[in-house]
């Protein structure tokens, strides 16, 4: 018998069994901590872009991307691990010559893989 979570709505979740059902507070305060965190290296990653969009082969996807990024890390629900690491993967190579942006991409992604 294993337990499952099923996303109700913002702050509720049911957790269970197939034969019993509780409601539980979700842990968003956890979440909300980890997100200004991401969020606050997304901004220092859009800062150093912004710098050095002239160096990006293509700028607009590498701003597409980051408003990607942003609208992932602003949602009410933790984001997927993988579709984040793929994006700043996606930037990181895109933005190969603009060595801030790479370095921002990077940190942001270790910081992904630590707290999500």
């Amino acid at each position: 018998m294993s337990n499952y979570r099923v996303h109700i709505a913002g702050n509720r979740n049911i957790v269970g069994d197939h034969n019993t059902q509780i409601n539980v507070d979700a842990d968003s305060g956890r979440w909300r901590s980890q997100q200004q965190e991401l969020v606050e290296q997304l901004q220092t990653l859009r800062v150093a872009f912004d710098a050095e969009r002239d160096v990006v082969a293509t700028p607009d996807d590498v701003s597409r991307s980051i408003d990607d990024l942003a609208s992932q890390l602003g949602s009410d629900e933790k984001p997927n691990r993988l579709t984040l690491t793929s994006i700043l993967t996606g930037i990181a190579a895109a933005a190969s010559a603009a060595t801030s942006v790479v370095t921002a991409a990077e940190q942001l992604k270790e910081t992904v893989g630590r707290l999500l």
